[in-house]
């Protein structure tokens, strides 16, 4: 397993340094990293591979093998969001307790790749099959990405703070690179299709 850290994330943490909220996003920071902890041990118990683990200013990222059934797919996301609801509940600490909550609530928006959105997708490619499964989901995807946009505007419109546009841009940035990604699997093998029919 690889480990990249974006260059950005050590720029924040110096401007919040600087500004006095470091401690705030070190805590945010712990909540994210045992949240993707445990996606990541549920990986390794049903053993799908862990690739990479990625830093950036947003949070903690794992990749992992592409190959593994709708199953463990939907396993696996559904562990970081439990994780964040017990700690959420029983934390001593009652601002760690509701970054936990609000961790969990943030990533159980059905918008992929988020742990939400991953849930619907299993859940539709057991339901519907691989491609319509898929088609199905970035329709959701789309959907609420919409409402989170909405919302976003009105928040930063009425409290002058743009801080859900800023994630919202960055979760519809995850959404197409996903959305390119599986059109480009969808070219490779609708080539190499065809070139098994040719010869």
């Amino acid at each position: 397993m690889s480990i990249k850290i974006h260059f950005y994330l050590f720029l924040w943490m110096a401007y919040l340094f600087y500004q006095g909220k470091l401690v705030i996003f070190l805590l945010f920071y712990i909540s994210a990293f045992t949240h993707e902890v445990a996606h990541m041990v549920m990986a390794l118990l049903l053993r799908v591979e862990v690739i990479e683990l990625f830093f950036s200013p947003f949070g903690v990222n794992a990749v992992y093998q592409q190959e593994h059934s709708f199953l463990k797919e939907m396993l696996i996301s559904i562990a970081g969001p439990l994780l964040s609801l017990i700690l959420g509940l029983f934390a001593k600490n009652e601002f760690i307790r509701a970054m936990n909550l609000l961790f969990m609530g943030l990533n159980l928006f059905p918008i992929y790749p988020l742990d939400g959105g991953r849930i619907v997708r299993g859940f539709f490619q057991l339901y519907y099959g691989k491609q319509k499964g898929i088609q199905k989901s970035n329709q959701v995807s789309d959907f609420f990405l919409k409402i989170l946009f909405l919302i976003a505007s009105i928040i930063t419109w009425k409290f002058r703070n743009g801080s859900l546009f800023i994630l919202f841009f960055y979760i519809w940035t995850l959404f197409e690179k996903e959305r390119k990604r599986e059109h480009l699997v969808q070219r490779i093998n609708y080539l190499q299709t065809e070139e098994k029919c040719i010869q």
